[in-house]
């Protein structure tokens, strides 16, 4: 898979920002690959089993919270992201 040139381009402008050093625009698109790789191997919407979990551990009173039709999390106010130990 190849990105396109903007996509590289701002990769590397995102990279550099982050750590200090540019890299070649094949290292660029390799790492992104990877990144989104790695977002779509480990990102699940939330599903409506776990709805009760999520808006305990939230911010959102449970009578401001709904589910959209994919099982989404809706809110009009922003959840502050919860820390699990």
């Amino acid at each position: 898979m190849q990105l396109s040139k903007t996509a590289i381009k701002e990769f590397k402008e995102i990279y550099f920002a982050e750590f200090g050093n540019g890299i070649s625009d094949m290292e660029a698109n390799d790492k992104a690959i990877r990144l989104l790789n790695l977002f779509k191997t480990i990102y699940r919407p939330i599903e409506i089993s776990n709805y009760q979990n999520v808006v305990k551990g939230s911010t959102v009173p449970s009578d401001q919270a709904t589910l959209n039709k994919t099982g989404k999390l809706n809110s009009d106010r922003p959840r502050r992201p919860t820390v699990m130990i």
